[in-house]
């Protein structure tokens, strides 16, 4: 009789773990993060990394889209020769609609090692602002030019970094532009954000300006 009561009891006790673990296996599937490559329409405002809060300071310079109840890195269907940071830069700050679709980390990313690669990410499709508003960002008109060095001598070819030669005869360092658009002596006006962070540099320049928009 208490040999038959054990058998009972451990058949009970299998039975209850294997319900416990395929509901736990239940709640994981219909709580888990979307599928790889699943369509999303979102709504919300893009903003830089080190705009979020909390701050992704370790990865300051990508774009997000910060909807209501999740964040996503943006990237472009053609991530390897695109930057989301240039190609949506002029959505920055604003709210967005956008079709996209998901996908998880980068592979043989591990997700608690906090890099760009350990962020859930979408590839985005389509993609319209809601603003009616003009850019808060100022605007800045010059040509593509060697940077002057900061002990005054003659910059040459080994020598030359090339930056913005705004009209109003000031140096400004480019961040966030396709390389197309940085060929010597091009005329170029664009929107951008001017940090007022201090960089040092071998170039005398009046500050480092975040390209959103080439006009």
């Amino acid at each position: 009789m208490a040999r038959a009561t054990k058998i009972l009891l451990f058949f009970l006790f299998s039975i209850s773990v294997s319900t416990t673990a395929y509901l736990a296996f239940r709640y994981y599937k219909e709580t888990r993060i979307p599928q790889e490559n699943l369509e999303l329409n979102l709504t919300g405002t893009i903003k830089k990394g080190k705009d979020i809060s909390p701050q992704k300071d370790y990865c300051p310079n990508e774009l997000y889209i910060v909807t209501k109840d999740k964040t996503y890195q943006l990237r472009t269907p053609d991530k390897r020769n695109e930057k989301a940071s240039i190609v949506y830069a002029k959505y920055r700050d604003l709210e967005v609609s956008l079709k996209a679709k998901f996908n998880d980390i980068l592979p043989n990313n591990d997700p608690r090692k906090k890099n760009c690669a350990s962020d859930q990410f979408i590839l985005v499709e389509k993609i319209n602002s809601n603003n009616k508003t003009t850019s808060v960002f100022n605007s800045y008109s010059g040509k593509i030019s060697c940077l002057p060095l900061l002990n005054g001598e003659q910059v040459n070819s080994s020598d030359c970094a090339l930056g913005l030669a705004t009209n109003d005869g000031k140096y400004y360092i480019l961040e966030d532009i396709a390389d197309d658009f940085i060929t010597q002596g091009k005329e170029i006006n664009l929107t951008g954000d001017l940090s007022n962070e201090k960089t040092i540099s071998n170039y005398k320049i009046d500050g480092v300006i975040s390209v959103i928009e080439v006009k």
